[in-house]
């Protein structure tokens, strides 16, 4: 799954726990693991800068402008705490040769494969929902 679902699992893991922070950090890094059972087959370069990089810059400038950036950065690195780890901070996409993906914590196999328009869309979704989450938070 890309980057923008993941945030917005750990967005939703933060404010719900948000008396209970050491279990909302738990929640939302597992919740990737949940996550990462959706196929994301098909994405290329382009669709990734436009419906995972935008949308995520689009939430970032949100958090900013309702003061919850803190809340924004916690749920999306604590969401995508193995991509940055197994990613290599997202290096490996903009420099393969340089920086190789490691699977220590992708070892499952995505067992749900949407159209690659269905996960274009739950890309804009998860963007409109973790701007409504930051507005009412």
């Amino acid at each position: 799954m890309q980057s923008i679902p993941h945030t917005l699992a750990g967005i939703t893991s933060i404010v719900i726990c948000s008396k209970y922070p050491v279990l909302g950090a738990f929640v939302a890094t597992g919740s990737h693991a949940l996550l990462d059972m959706v196929n994301e087959s098909g994405f290329k370069m382009k669709d990734n800068i436009i419906f995972d990089m935008i949308p995520t810059i689009m939430c970032f400038l949100v958090s900013i402008y309702t003061q919850n950036f803190w809340v924004f950065f916690k749920g999306w690195a604590f969401g995508n705490l193995f991509d940055l780890y197994d990613k290599k901070m997202y290096l490996t996409m903009f420099f393969p040769n340089k920086f190789k993906r490691t699977e220590r914590f992708h070892w499952g196999k995505p067992c749900i494969n949407p159209h690659v328009n269905v996960t274009k869309l739950i890309g804009i979704v998860s963007m409109i929902l973790i701007a409504l989450i930051l507005y009412k938070v």
